[in-house]
């Protein structure tokens, strides 16, 4: 089974407002991954890998900034 939190828990493990969560998530050249059980329009959730390689993708190291 793949490790997956809800969006709030997401947004406070990286110190990050909800709303900026899903202004990534409506970003047009590549969206933050949420994704919603079938039916539902509350209560996405993230899945550990992908946010992990989007992190990966849209930031830059410390020494790089």
């Amino acid at each position: 089974m793949e490790s997956f939190m809800s969006v709030k828990r997401f947004a406070d493990e990286c110190g990050w407002d909800v709303k900026l969560v899903y202004e990534y998530a409506r970003d047009g050249s590549d969206p933050l991954p949420i994704h919603y059980v079938k039916g539902r329009h509350r209560g996405g959730v993230v899945i550990v890998q992908e946010v992990s390689e989007w992190i990966r993708r849209n930031s830059r190291l410390y020494s790089e900034r």
